[in-house]
């Protein structure tokens, strides 16, 4: 895996090496990863797709699991029990080329998408970057940082979008509450929340 959550007494996650995308192992048994799913729509082979469309999951505790893209500001929702993809989403094109198909690429202008990602059984919150890959060459050793924080279902549907005025790094959900490491202006952390 080069993704994992737990899901009941399973791991599951991004498959990083095999014939599927998404994977479940269960903890109590010896079987092997039960796999589906890949990454023909983006017209990415496995082997190509498990290191281009990285990414953070997470999943609700029951069946679902959400993967939200590092590298390409794309999304699924994913119904392990039945082994289907429910919602998926491309967001900014950046990431990809189209000659007669779609293909994705690593260039300056690509932008970096979703960079922290957290939720409960209630819904999804994502931190998205926005920043082309181009702004972390010429910052080498910069902490990916966004302002811009959405909110998901979990059926995939965007339910809001809220707006920082500080650099954040990454996102938390606990105890009813969303909490939210910043950067402050003299480059320490802070950590703060929000009651959900």
């Amino acid at each position: 895996f080069s993704s994992v959550a737990f899901m009941d007494e399973s791991i599951v996650g991004m498959i990083s090496n095999g014939d599927g995308r998404y994977g479940r192992k269960s903890l109590k048994s010896e079987a092997e990863i039960d796999s589906f799913g890949d990454y023909s729509e983006y017209g990415l082979s496995i082997s190509s797709g498990s290191g281009l469309m990285q990414g953070d999951l997470l999943t609700d505790g029951l069946s679902r699991m959400a993967w939200f893209g590092y590298y390409t500001a794309v999304y699924q929702i994913v119904d392990m029990d039945k082994k289907s993809v429910l919602s998926s989403e491309i967001l900014d094109m950046s990431s990809f080329n189209e000659h007669g198909h779609m293909y994705t690429t690593m260039r300056p202008e690509s932008k970096v998408a979703f960079i922290s990602v957290a939720g409960d059984s209630d819904g999804i919150f994502t931190l998205y970057d926005g920043k082309e890959l181009s702004y972390y060459i010429r910052n080498a050793g910069s902490k990916p940082h966004g302002n811009v924080i959405c909110q998901f279902d979990w059926n995939g549907t965007p339910i809001s979008k809220y707006m920082s005025s500080q650099s954040i790094t990454c996102l938390c959900v606990g105890d009813g509450k969303l909490y939210i490491c910043a950067m402050a202006e003299t480059g320490e952390y802070r950590v703060g929340y929000v009651e959900l």
